[in-house]
């Protein structure tokens, strides 16, 4: 993210991430151990991520506040003192100084060829030198000339050449780029043995400092040894293109039906379709003509049927026959266009992770999330339309249903609740549960408020009947109104919406269970 908002021109984008990845770092090596505020500044920086990114596309204005603030959390988190240091830097630690300022601020020659990016070369240069500037002094060292197109450049700082490879990836042809350390350490640096990071002087000559691979040795062709190395400028970077073997010509097979004549390749090159696209993006008023006209198709071919049966069968044998293929071919046709607009639930499940992070801390209670069959697919209208009330029951589940949890373990419980998002298919039905280990709903005071507003409740109703009350608008059994629950207006519009989906709502409970 950070190298590619560098080369877009996103500064604001590139200090944010740039700073998340020095945190990010320290924990990789093991100087810093990772803490729920380290998480938190994660989420909070992912979504300052987004604002901005918005921002650039012209949706809406980011907040600049907001951008220094994270910059400053994280910086501050970086900055904690680390818990102690790894092998690696308590070894480099002991590096004398002309090692030290060698292996953090080596040198890279870079080799590549423009690619076709819209701009002039020079501009494309001027950007991936102003890019490559955060990273240390970068310069031009070699131009293309001649018959040579390549381009070279020298990068003194420290960088990880994977990092390198991607901001120069694009301005240039991904397979033309070649990063090397061009110098060897002088005599006088390794006499001392270098602390085994460099090898002997003699062997050192033309090598990497130990970071790159050597590359295997190709025995060149006898006709090849005497051309003078390198002819075409190309710094012996690339190999001669295997010579063309010239294929026979394909036959066509020519394919005649009645309503079309389709010319089509005898021969089918796997390669070919390795490559092709593995889906494509499609209206969704497209795949509801289709949908319908595949109703329409059904209807006719039932009304074949029906006539068809009315003739002599043996008589018409050949007729009954291809009508029955029809209806097959009719049946897995709609089928077929049915499923296009199936969705799987795990786009919805995905998105309660993070609300349940959230307001679980913001309620000081401890809750886990737990997420059963995300691949059951639903019907993609449906999938928009059951976020709503699935966003109000598991908010529900938090607020009422997981206790805190000094009263979990009062009750002999885990001090961490759990929510479960299940899915399933049930007799052509999707059942979709959430579920909580909480305190379940409480019968007496369901009844006392139910009494209080008026509601028709006797103690002899049954416990189905009891929890169907708080389906009732306005009906909340919460002491206090909060910005999470309190006001009754959540569990009726879940109602309203399921119902109005042709769906239904049930309640199962059991105080002191969940």
């Amino acid at each position: 993210i950070k190298g590619s908002a560098g080369t877009f021109g996103f500064t604001d984008l590139a200090d944010v991430t740039h700073i998340l990845e020095n945190l990010l770092d320290r924990i990789r090596k093991g100087e810093l151990a990772p803490t729920n505020a380290m998480i938190d500044a994660f989420l909070a920086a992912d979504d300052v991520l987004k604002s901005l990114l918005a921002a650039h596309r012209g949706e809406g204005a980011a907040d600049p506040d907001a951008v220094k603030a994270i910059c400053a959390r994280l910086s501050d988190l970086t900055s904690d003192a680390p818990v102690g240091k790894s092998a690696a830097a308590a070894a480099a630690a002991e590096l004398p100084a002309a090692v030290q300022a060698r292996a953090a601020a080596p040198a890279y020659d870079i080799f590549f060829i423009l690619d076709d990016v819209g701009v002039t070369d020079s501009e494309a240069i001027d950007k991936l030198l102003a890019e490559l500037g955060n990273y240390g002094k970068a310069s031009v060292v070699g131009k293309p000339s001649g018959d040579s197109s390549v381009w070279q450049l020298r990068l003194d700082g420290p960088a990880d050449p994977d990092t390198l490879r991607e901001i120069i990836a694009f301005v240039a042809r991904s397979d033309s780029i070649r990063i090397v350390a061009p110098l060897a350490p002088a005599a006088a640096e390794v006499d001392d043995g270098a602390y085994g990071l460099f090898a002997e002087p003699e062997k050192l000559a033309g090598e990497a400092f130990g970071l790159f691979e050597p590359l295997p040795e190709a025995a060149a062709p006898a006709s090849e040894k005497a051309k003078p190395e390198a002819a075409d400028g190309s710094y012996g970077f690339f190999e001669d293109l295997p010579a063309v073997v010239e294929k026979p010509p394909v036959a066509p097979v020519v394919v005649a039906t009645p309503k079309h004549v389709e010319v089509r390749e005898a021969e089918k090159q796997p390669a070919a379709k390795a490559a092709a696209e593995t889906s494509i993006r499609v209206g969704v008023e497209r795949v509801d003509q289709l949908i319908n006209l595949v109703g329409e198709l059904v209807i006719t071919q039932a009304m074949l049927a029906q006539s068809a049966a009315e003739v002599d069968a043996v008589k018409f044998e050949r007729l009954i026959t291809g009508l029955g293929q029809l209806e097959r071919n009719t049946r897995d046709l709609q089928e077929s266009v049915m499923s296009i607009r199936m969705m799987p639930i795990s786009v919805v499940f995905g998105r309660f992770p993070r609300l349940v992070r959230d307001l679980s801390q913001k309620l000081a209670k401890q809750v886990e999330l737990k997420t059963v069959g995300e691949s059951t697919e639903l019907d993609k209208g449906l999938i928009e339309r059951i976020s709503d009330p699935l966003n109000h029951l598991v908010r529900n589940s938090l607020d009422h249903g997981v206790e805190m949890p000094e009263q979990r373990i009062a009750a002999g419980k885990d001090p961490t609740g759990t929510i479960t998002l299940k899915a399933y298919q049930q007799s052509g039905n999707v059942v979709i549960e959430v579920g909580d280990d909480g305190a379940g709903l409480n019968r007496e005071r369901i009844l006392a408020k139910a009494r209080e507003r008026g509601l028709p409740a006797a103690d002899s109703m049954t416990d189905a009947e009891v929890w169907l009350l708080i389906f009732e608008p306005g009906f909340s059994t919460a002491e206090q109104i909060t910005e999470v629950s309190g006001r009754g207006v959540g569990m009726d519009v879940v109602k309203r919406n399921i119902t109005a989906m042709g769906g239904r709502v049930e309640i199962e409970s059991v105080t002191g269970v969940g």
